[in-house]
């Protein structure tokens, strides 16, 4: 039997948080396209606190959080909103 110590339910909440976050103000707003469920998978990616964004963002510049989301995942909606 696994027992979950407090950090890992912690990173869970804030897991689950980002990616309802994305899926809402990130995803929904860049495709017309875009349900929940297509939007589901590019927000975990996203949200994954191992990658902690590192792959598909630069720390250094900022960046819309809707045009980077449709620049990293534009192979899903195949075009973005303008």
């Amino acid at each position: 039997m696994e027992i979950n110590n407090g950090s890992q339910v912690s990173d869970s909440i804030k897991t689950k948080a980002c990616v309802k976050n994305c899926i809402i103000n990130q995803c929904m707003r860049g495709s017309q396209k875009a349900t929940p469920a297509k939007c589901y998978t590019p927000c975990k990616i996203m949200c994954d606190p191992k990658k902690d964004g590192q792959d598909i963002a630069n720390p250094h510049a900022y960046q819309n959080p809707i045009e980077r989301f449709c620049i990293n995942f534009n192979w899903i909606f195949g075009t973005c909103k303008e």
